[in-house]
């Protein structure tokens, strides 16, 4: 998700929040995108998909956290952050319990906002690259267990070799004894 492809959809009724946020995200580079209300969002999320999606909790139609759930049935990969002007412990918990990334209360701080929104876009990159290395990691992983195994069967040789050793070592040092008695004689 680079910052210049992120999309993100602010769902905010009240116009003048809502275009204020729209300004400064896209002065910021992101393509942006409003809704006044839930019907208007569900609407916009099927035609298009949205990497953030910035939803007030109190909508004229619907509540936030009943709309979220809507949309990541459309658009399980979009991120949802709950705004809301109504700071409270309940609305912050089940907005983290159905998958908001974070809660943040009004009146917005634009500069904690743009902190979230790049953080997300930071853990998005990071799953992406994730993804995408895993065959690469899945590998290494099967050739180091594969060698473990090997090194693990020459341990295991090792040992027994080794208890071998440390039994009939005794009996190699009497030969060897016997051997020069026997041959000083003759």
């Amino acid at each position: 998700m680079n910052k210049n492809k992120t999309s993100i959809l602010i769902i905010e009724d009240e116009e003048p929040e809502r275009l204020s946020l729209l300004n400064v995200l896209e002065a910021d580079g992101y393509s942006v995108c409003g809704a006044a209300n839930a019907a208007e969002t569900l609407d916009m999320v099927n035609r298009q998909f949205f990497d953030i999606l910035l939803v007030d909790y109190k909508l004229p139609d619907a509540n936030g956290i009943d709309l979220i759930k809507q949309i990541l049935q459309i658009s399980k990969e979009s991120v949802p952050v709950v705004v809301t002007g109504f700071s409270s412990l309940e609305i912050a918990v089940e907005s983290m319990r159905i998958g908001a990334h974070d809660y943040v209360v009004k009146p917005i701080n634009i500069d904690e906002l743009k902190k979230n929104i790049e953080s997300i876009v930071l853990e998005h990159e990071a799953l992406t690259k994730g993804r995408e290395n895993l065959p690469v990691i899945v590998k290494r992983l099967e050739i180091i267990e594969a060698g473990t195994i090997i090194v693990a069967r020459q341990n295991t040789r090792e040992k027994r070799n080794s208890a071998f050793s440390n039994l009939i070592n005794p009996f190699i040092i009497v030969a060897k004894q016997m051997k020069r008695y026997f041959w000083d004689i003759y």
